[in-house]
Formats: C-alpha cells, sequence, structure tokens
C-alpha cells in the first residue's frame, strides 16, 4: 500500500495490520540501519528471529529443496512449542496444532479466520529479500524510500487499522502517533482480532472504513 501510494499516489488510502513490518526495516532515509529502539526491544527481538527464520528457510530451499522444508517444518514447530516467539496470535495460529485449520504448513489453512494458502518456503521469499538489504546499502535506502510512511502523508489521507491479539506488532508507536498527527488520518485498533483482522473481525473493519472513505 505504502509503496503503490509513494510512487502513484491515491485519494485515501486503507492499511490492515502493517505499516512496516519492524524498526529493522523502518530505519534513517540515508540507509543506516537501527536494530534495536529501547521502546521496543522485545518485539525488535521477535521479528529479527522471524525475519531470519523464514528467509533461512528460502535461501536453504533455493539450494536443497527437502531441507528448506525440514527448516519450515522446524520453526512452525519451535514456534507452536513457544508461542511468543512469534509475532502472531493465537486466533492466527488456528487454535491447535494438529486439524484441519491453522497457518502451520502442515495444515489446511482457515481462510475465513487466517491465510487463504498454506506457507511453503517459496513463500518466505520476502524475509529473505529483505534481509539480503542488510548488506546492500543503496538498496536499502531505495527500499525505504518506497514504503515511507512520512512521505504517503503527505500525498494522502491513510486509515491503519490493526487487530490487538499479537505477541508483536507490524508498526511502532511513531508511527501510530504521525498518523494521529496528520489531519484525515485515523487509527483503529480492534479487539480480539489478530494479524488478519480484517477476516476475524469484519464489522468493525467495515464500519471503520466506511467512515472513512465516505467522511
Amino acid at each position: 500500500g505504502l509503496a503503490f501510494a509513494n510512487n502513484f499516489g491515491c485519494d485515501k488510502l486503507v492499511l490492515f495490520d502493517v505499516i512496516h513490518a519492524t524498526d529493522l526495516m523502518h530505519s534513517a532515509s540515508d540507509g543506516t540501519v537501527s536494530l534495536c529502539r529501547p521502546e521496543s526491544l522485545r518485539h525488535e527481538a521477535i521479528h529479527l528471529l522471524y525475519w531470519a527464520s523464514l528467509g533461512a528457510c528460502f535461501f536453504l530451499w533455493r539450494r536443497c529443496a527437502p531441507v528448506g522444508w525440514l527448516c519450515l517444518y522446524t520453526v512452525f514447530f519451535v514456534a507452536w512449542l513457544c508461542p511468543f516467539l512469534s509475532p502472531l496470535g493465537p486466533l492466527d495460529w488456528g487454535g491447535r496444532a494438529f486439524g484441519p485449520t491453522g497457518l502451520r504448513p502442515w495444515q489446511e489453512p482457515n481462510g475465513e479466520a487466517t491465510a487463504s494458502k498454506a506457507v511453503t518456503p517459496y513463500r518466505c521469499y520476502p524475509y529473505f529479500h529483505a534481509l539480503t538489504l542488510l548488506a546492500d546499502r543503496e538498496g536499502r535506502r531505495r527500499a525505504l524510500a518506497n514504503v515511507s510512511l512520512a512521505s504517503a502523508l503527505k500525498r494522502q489521507p491513510i486509515l491503519y487499522v490493526f487487530g490487538e491479539d499479537k505477541n508483536a506488532h507490524w508498526h511502532t508507536e511513531a508511527a501510530l502517533d504521525a498518523l494521529r498527527l496528520t489531519e484525515g488520518c485515523s487509527v483503529v485498533s480492534v479487539k480480539g482480532a489478530g494479524h488478519w483482522v480484517y477476516k476475524q473481525a469484519p464489522g468493525p473493519c467495515f464500519d471503520a472504513v466506511e467512515r472513512f472513505i465516505l467522511g
């Protein structure tokens, strides 16, 4: 959404649950990276582990597919044993380790409440790509400029809706403050919802979008 807004612009922009995946990539426009901020140290650690684990799955899969799949199953098995290590919440995991619904690669996803497709090593590419930017100063600068919230706020009003029931959020308090202080923008937090807030709480999401779009 931010990339489209910064490159093409729109009348109004609605974002669900993600502004910036983590402060790891929400850094200064000159390309410098701050791995941790005191206000969100726990969130930083969770997101860094999450990105690195899934990025490693894609990296290994490209070199040896069975090893990549083994890595992915291991990551999700550890996340099941230690759910506090994942940024997602209980609603996002489908509520149980085994059975027909859930986000884990050995389950059939519950499209009504979580992801519509199963997680595979191939789908872990965005995390691998993001981590490679840590070693590419110019690429990192371009990527950060492309998803700059500050730039997007100058072009159109933004509504941000997110679920509260997660271990770590995909935004920073600074980003929420910037939205709240910008005329025409709004932030809506939804209790009883996680990452897929628009599926888990469609009513509050629809009401928020309707108010924002129709004014």
